[in-house]
C-alpha cells in the first residue's frame, strides 16, 4: 500500500461494490445478493443514497460499482449515478443485461457511467 492510500483512520478504498437493490427478475444460483422479485424494505431511498455518496466522496474518490440484484430496477439509478459522477466518483454499473435497449444506453452515458459489467451467467 502506498502512503497516499491510507489516512490516520485506515486504508482508503479504491473500489466499492454497492448492492443498491436485491430486486432482480433472475434467480441466478451464483448471486451473492440473494435476489428477490420485490423491492426490499431496507433499500435506501434516493436521499439516503446521495448521503452515502457524499460520505464516501468526503474521504476518497473510489470506483463505485452499482450492482445488486439488478440495479436498473431502481427508478432513481441514473440520478444516483449522475450524483456520484458530479462528486468526482467513477461510477460503474453491473446489470444483468435484460434492460439495455438503445435508449437505456443513452441514459447510462448521460448519467456519467463509463463502464458496465455484464454477467454471462444470468
Amino acid at each position: 500500500m502506498r502512503p497516499s492510500d491510507s489516512t490516520s483512520a485506515g486504508p482508503i478504498p479504491r473500489l466499492i461494490a454497492w448492492e443498491v437493490t436485491r430486486q432482480c427478475p433472475l434467480r441466478c444460483r451464483h448471486c451473492r445478493a440473494s435476489a428477490t422479485g420485490e423491492k426490499s424494505i431496507s433499500e435506501l431511498s434516493t436521499a439516503e443514497c446521495f448521503k452515502l455518496l457524499d460520505n464516501v466522496a468526503s474521504f476518497a474518490k473510489p470506483i463505485i460499482i452499482l450492482t445488486g440484484g439488478e440495479p436498473m430496477t431502481r427508478d432513481d439509478i441514473y440520478d444516483i449515478a449522475a450524483y456520484g459522477t458530479q462528486l468526482g466518483l467513477r461510477m460503474v454499473m453491473a446489470p444483468c443485461g435484460l434492460y439495455i435497449p438503445a435508449e437505456t444506453v443513452k441514459k447510462i452515458q448521460a448519467s456519467g457511467i463509463r463502464r458496465i459489467s455484464l454477467s454471462i451467467d444470468g
